[in-house]
């Protein structure tokens, strides 16, 4: 698969997931909705980062929050508001780990977040 279908599948990806997100919320399912939203996030961020990145990790050395701040730069944000949605990211990606961490039955993995 060549890379702009890759992208445009992680997108197809997380919209299915935010669809299914909406859907449980509706039926009082946060849990669930909440992690089906983090999946759609997850997904957009790696279409996001594959397009400026040729990848989906960063390279050894390279932090998380560096790595996405410089592919939220490439999309075209100014520096300051790159730097507050790689924060954010991050934030909300260690306490979605936390709390799943923390479940009895995880199914989302550390590796994947």
């Amino acid at each position: 698969m060549n890379k702009k279908d890759q992208i445009k599948k992680y997108m197809a990806i997380a919209r299915d997931y935010l669809e299914e997100a909406f859907r449980l919320s509706k039926q009082g399912d946060v849990h669930d909705a909440t992690e089906k939203i983090w999946a759609s996030v997850k997904s957009a961020t790696d279409a996001l980062a594959l397009k400026y990145h040729d990848t989906t990790r960063p390279p050894q050395g390279v932090s998380w929050r560096r790595f996405i701040r410089e592919a939220f730069i490439k999309a075209g944000l100014k520096e300051e508001e790159a730097e507050k949605l790689a924060d954010y990211f991050l934030d909300v990606r260690g306490k979605l780990l936390a709390r799943f961490s923390t479940a009895s039955s995880t199914r989302i993995r550390s590796t994947d977040l």
